[in-house]
């Protein structure tokens, strides 16, 4: 069995294909990110002071909105304490506080006191805040 070497013309056929395969590639595929598929950057703004907190042994802290007012957010912060204190001293709040869902991050220490960051949204609506507790809060 010997090997043909392809004629001129099956060559530039070949290449030619290949060049138009490319060139519907690149048509197809998807290209760098535009501006309308970037995530915009969202801004916050501190509100202070924070608000107290519903509970002794509690500290709120870092209160930051966006797209919002901070009376809202500092509502918001508040009801998100209530919600986790519905639940006992080291509850956490599993429903939507005035209609924003909120998660926490939480870091608990050997004594039994934690903090936590607390992020909630609603659409582009944002509140950020994060508060420590001490050990033995009772609701």
């Amino acid at each position: 069995m010997s090997l043909r070497t392809p004629s001129p013309r099956a060559l530039a056929r070949a290449l030619l294909l290949a060049a138009v395969s490319a060139c519907l590639f690149a048509l197809v595929a998807p290209g760098p990110a535009t501006a309308a598929h970037e995530t915009a950057k969202v801004t916050y703004t501190s509100c202070t002071p924070a608000p107290a907190a519903p509970v002794a042994g509690i500290t709120i802290a870092g209160v930051r909105v966006a797209k919002m007012g901070c009376k809202l957010g500092k509502a918001v912060t508040v009801d998100y304490t209530k919600c986790r204190l519905a639940n006992g001293a080291s509850g956490r709040c599993v429903k939507k506080v005035r209609g924003f869902a909120c998660f926490e991050i939480r870091r608990t220490n050997p004594d039994g006191s934690f903090a936590a960051q607390v992020s909630c949204s609603k659409g582009d609506k944002r509140v950020k805040h994060s508060y420590t507790q001490v050990a033995g809060v009772t609701p």
